[in-house]
């Protein structure tokens, strides 16, 4: 049959607040159930990438932005010059680049790298970071 979701599911307290207003919303005259419907649904959606985000990266507590991923006009090599640099210094397994899971108030981490080890993730920042940011520098 169906998937049965109760507001217990709901992780985040506001979400979990915010889908109780909309569920009481329901029962007003004239209320708009379809506009409601999908409102609440987009708040689940939102709930649960966020929570999957959280597991997804659990294991990875050592994150930096990458604001050069995505702007290949201005850092035509970058990518890949990173990619090898991390398959030549960096076990797979140790490392997360681009997690799946960004919408919510995670939206902005799609372009995140993140390391299970402290040490590799101060050497990736002290070999390339600052020269993709700051390009110029060093």
């Amino acid at each position: 049959m169906g998937w049965r979701l109760t507001l217990d599911d709901i992780k985040d307290l506001g979400y979990r607040a915010r889908a109780k207003q909309i569920i009481r919303e329901f029962d007003k005259p004239r209320a708009n159930g379809h506009d409601l419907y999908i409102e609440l649904q987009r708040l689940l959606i939102i709930d649960k990438g966020e929570t999957d985000f959280v597991e997804e990266t659990k294991n990875y507590p050592y994150g930096m932005d990458l604001p050069w991923v995505g702007r290949a006009d201005q850092y035509p090599n970058q990518e890949l010059d990173v990619k090898e640099w991390l398959n030549e210094h960096v076990d797979k397994s140790q490392y997360l680049m681009m997690p799946v899971n960004c919408v919510g108030k995670y939206k902005d981490h799609w372009r995140w790298i993140y390391f299970t080890n402290k040490v590799d993730a101060i050497r990736f920042r002290l070999t390339w970071y600052d020269l993709l940011v700051y390009p110029g520098y060093g």
